[in-house]
């Protein structure tokens, strides 16, 4: 029998979290100004690396908070709820990559917030995670120390001598530059481990994140429909508007039940983790990108408005569905998988 209750002290772990990041880091924080501004998620970043967010699954000898992947999972869901920035994922990870291999001095630079990593996606599909001299979508990258890329079979850290931008690239979520460079992985690399344990742990922390964005969609319709009034009477005593809000339910729930299977299932290396975390990715990806688009709809023309976060939500899931491969390359790594038993 599995026990899918969170224990007291993960209760605390996501209390905490979700407290600093509703008053450091709310929605609101993209509301539209005069001027154009970036991202700002990384003026927070020294903050969340005292608070040891970042080192929350890693060992306690690398310098780590100790705790495991659902603990993870956990954080990661908060982080979807507040749409944190992508290098959150690229910072975690990195420290995973880097403590395998013994490499100490990135570690700790990572957890402190002394060093920044992103995220890079290869244009092309590679295999092997060594970046060669090929171009990527660096995202959230502008002041990164280090581009993380990873695939099925391991993941490479590549610092910034190795990057070089070739253009500026217009990003469909405004919230997260975006620059097309060309990583050189001769040159200072860091490879992690080639047992896929990289790409498992991404797939589950991203799915989490995703049904963090599902419910943070949710909670926003139904806090809507209880105040936007028509007709005389709250919006959500309509059928069309309650009957949306209750699939967002299920839809949230049904990806969490389901990104826990894939936590569980990786965390204690079963035979069908990679089967279960192509599951998670896939339902998980399916309520963020549904929950959103429900969400604009239930807030009618103002859902459209750059002056609410709905259209914030439903940018940020189409780009965390490109990381560790779309929806289409979950599907292909579901169909490879033997069914578990």
């Amino acid at each position: 029998m599995i026990d899918l209750v969170p224990s007291d002290e993960q209760r605390e772990l996501t209390d905490s979290v979700s407290a600093f990041l509703a008053r450091e880091l709310p929605l609101s924080r993209f509301y539209p100004t005069p001027e154009a501004r970036p991202n700002e998620d990384a003026e927070k970043w020294p903050a969340m690396a005292e608070l040891g967010f970042f080192g929350v699954g890693v060992p306690e000898e690398a310098g780590g908070v100790g705790f495991g992947l659902l603990e993870e999972m956990l954080l990661f869901r908060e982080f979807g709820r507040f749409a944190v920035s992508t290098n959150a994922l690229a910072t975690v990870l990195g420290a995973h990559a880097a403590a395998s291999i013994g490499r100490q001095d990135i570690v700790e630079a990572l957890l402190s917030a002394r060093a920044r990593a992103s995220v890079a996606l290869p244009r092309e599909p590679y295999c092997g995670g060594v970046a060669a001299d090929a171009e990527h979508h660096l995202i959230d990258g502008v002041e990164s120390d280090w581009a993380l890329v990873w695939d099925e079979a391991a993941a490479s850290l590549l610092p910034r001598a190795a990057i070089a931008e070739v253009a500026g690239v217009k990003s469909l979520d405004w919230t997260l530059p975006l620059s097309l460079v060309r990583l050189t992985g001769g040159r200072g690399a860091v490879c992690g481990p080639a047992d896929g344990a990289i790409f498992r742990r991404a797939g589950v922390l991203i799915s989490a994140y995703l049904v963090g964005l599902a419910e943070a969609a949710r909670d926003d319709s139904v806090a809507y429909a209880k105040v936007r009034e028509q007709f005389g009477q709250a919006i959500g005593a309509f059928q069309a508007v309650k009957h949306r809000c209750a699939d967002m339910a299920a839809r949230a729930e049904a990806a969490w039940c389901l990104v826990l299977l894939a936590g569980l299932a990786a965390q204690h290396g079963q035979a069908d983790a990679l089967f279960q975390i192509a599951s998670a990715r896939m339902v998980a990806g399916d309520a963020a990108l549904r929950n959103a688009s429900a969400n604009i709809q239930n807030h009618g023309a103002s859902g459209f408005t750059a002056e609410l976060e709905a259209h914030i939500l439903l940018k940020r899931a189409h780009v965390m569905l490109q990381l560790g491969g779309d929806q289409q390359t979950q599907q292909t790594i579901l169909m490879r998988q033997p069914a578990p038993v």
